[in-house]
């Protein structure tokens, strides 16, 4: 499959996204009010590196969500699964009947 920029942000929990430059992306969350930073750096070997700006800890999960794998093959799969690693959670959280919280969102 592969992997648009602007898909990455297809979630319904995002409320809004938009970016700063052509490495720096943002989003919010519905009903949280915090803007979620994700920064790509070329990786020296292949690929694109993430950062998360915050990791998200729902009232399903027993600690915050801090993805183990931070690349991508290319930029829109390392932004596709940075972006995802925030939502997937959120979405599901939201799906059993959880209010969002800006307590879930914790400061990388």
């Amino acid at each position: 499959m592969a992997y648009e920029i602007e898909n990455a942000f297809d979630s319904e929990g995002i409320s809004k996204h938009g970016s700063h430059d052509e490495n720096t992306y943002w989003f919010s969350l519905k009903d949280i009010p915090v803007i979620i930073t994700v920064t790509l750096s070329k990786d020296k070997s292949a690929g694109y590196n993430y950062k998360l700006s915050h990791y998200i800890n729902t009232p399903q999960q027993i600690s915050p969500y801090r993805p183990s794998r931070q690349w991508g093959d290319y930029k829109a799969y390392a932004l596709q699964q940075a972006v995802s690693a925030i939502t997937s959670n959120y979405d599901i959280a939201v799906k059993n009947g959880d209010k969002p919280s800006m307590t879930w969102l914790v400061q990388a």
